[in-house]
């Protein structure tokens, strides 16, 4: 692996520990709600999915549906039964239902969905939010076993049994790891791992509805070095409509190109292609950390491990899927999203990104939905009574919930109607 990668990896990792359920003010979901965006006004056509293929544009680029962030209004700030115990974590938000952990009296760690037990949360650290599908709970975590190594376990809690099951263990190299949907009754999950004194990337489907689990790709990890030409290393994965995707570095004659690989659910490669967009951003120390997939576009975004100020970091990508290959879709607000809200599209169109920072140091907006049925986008703020860092969770339906946590660590939460965005 290239250098400086561990280096982003551990640095990333400590501080998601040291903040706390995401609380990493630039590289996860927190934000300081402080700026109102400002742009140009601009004019929204409402076309059909085949209309807004054929139609030839003028901009060529995904367009902000206003000029200004939406604001969505929180009323009834509040507090939950089981919300605000020393160490909880609100861990996902499916259905409606917050899932939170947090030590009972024993000093266990306990998984609740709302405030009915589920059971013991093998929770140590993991780089991949938990998912809720039906009714099972799956986590994707690094766990100490009684030898003192760590494995990659695989959970999935029953949600209506109350019983849990490790679906997959084996030893991990850290502590990166993606879980995705790959379909509605199969999940992706994916982490760096050793065998027989070789690294790997190994990545997995788990069908749950056929009770298979089984890895499907072996990616050798760790042939970055100072030759002119290296292999291929990964540095994301993610799963959308029976398809995997990874995007991949590769030095060839001194010049690093990013490669997109797309692979069905038995790993077989459907398509592997160069995407010029992304290797003309390559820098050192600089890797991509989240690919999500949706219809025809993907969205990329970024850490850098030795960014000091806003303007370090690099700019997330959007791209689409054309008959030529992915191409860049210019956005025409200066847009900065960070990782993915929830799973799924909602509404059958939306996906969510929290916002972040620009280069400014300034937010355009506190998430951000692109929709990619009419080809735009939204910025939305949630206006709230004072300045605080947040973390959002969205369920299927589009329904949100968020929580703030001022300057004395206090939390407030509330819960936001999918009809109040929508």
């Amino acid at each position: 692996m290239k250098s400086g990668w561990r280096k982003i990896w551990a640095l990333g990792l400590a501080a998601l520990t040291l903040a706390g359920c995401g609380m990493q003010k630039e590289e996860e979901d927190a934000a300081l709600s402080s700026l109102t965006g400002e742009g140009e006004d601009i004019k929204i056509s409402a076309v059909s999915g085949s209309e807004s293929q054929n139609e030839e544009r003028q901009s060529e680029s995904m367009r902000c549906r206003t000029p200004e962030s939406e604001r969505i209004s929180l009323e009834g700030k509040g507090t939950h039964p089981g919300f605000g115990q020393p160490g909880e974590e609100v861990q996902a938000f499916s259905g409606g239902k917050v899932y939170v952990t947090s030590k009972d009296f024993r000093g266990v760690q306990m998984l609740y969905e709302e405030s009915v037990t589920i059971g013991e949360y093998d929770f140590d650290m993991g780089f991949a939010p938990d998912l809720v599908m039906g009714d099972r709970y799956l986590s994707l975590t690094g766990v100490a076993q009684e030898d003192g190594s760590m494995h990659m376990n695989l959970t999935v809690y029953g949600l209506n049994q109350k019983g849990k099951e490790t679906i997959y263990s084996a030893p991990l190299t850290n502590y990166r790891n993606f879980l995705y949907p790959i379909n509605d009754n199969a999940v992706l999950f994916s982490y760096n791992g050793i065998e027989d004194g070789e690294k790997y990337e190994f990545t997995g489907v788990y069908n749950f509805h056929e009770n298979t689990c089984k890895i499907v790709s072996k990616h050798l990890e760790g042939v970055w070095d100072d030759a002119p030409t290296t292999g291929q290393e990964i540095t994301s994965v993610c799963a959308s409509d029976n398809r995997i995707y990874f995007a991949k570095e590769q030095r060839i004659d001194g010049e690093v190109k990013i490669f997109l690989t797309c692979l069905d659910s038995d790993g077989k490669v459907l398509s592997e292609e160069e995407i010029p967009a992304l290797s003309e951003r390559w820098r050192p120390n600089t890797n991509i950390q989240w690919v999500d997939a949706a219809g025809a576009y993907l969205f990329v975004s970024y850490y850098t491990a030795d960014a000091v100020t806003p303007g370090d970091r690099m700019k997330p990508v959007v791209l689409k899927k054309t008959a030529d290959g992915y191409v860049e879709v210019p956005l025409d607000t200066d847009v900065w999203f960070s990782r993915r809200i929830g799973s799924g599209l909602i509404g059958g169109r939306y996906i969510l990104f929290a916002g972040t920072m620009d280069e400014n140091g300034e937010y355009m907006a506190d998430f951000v939905a692109f929709d990619i049925v009419k080809e735009d986008y939204r910025l939305l703020r949630f206006d709230g009574d004072e300045e605080a860092y947040f973390r959002t969770f969205a369920d299927e339906q589009g329904n949100l919930l968020c929580f703030f946590i001022n300057d004395q660590r206090q939390r407030s939460y509330f819960r936001v109607q999918a009809d109040a965005w929508l």
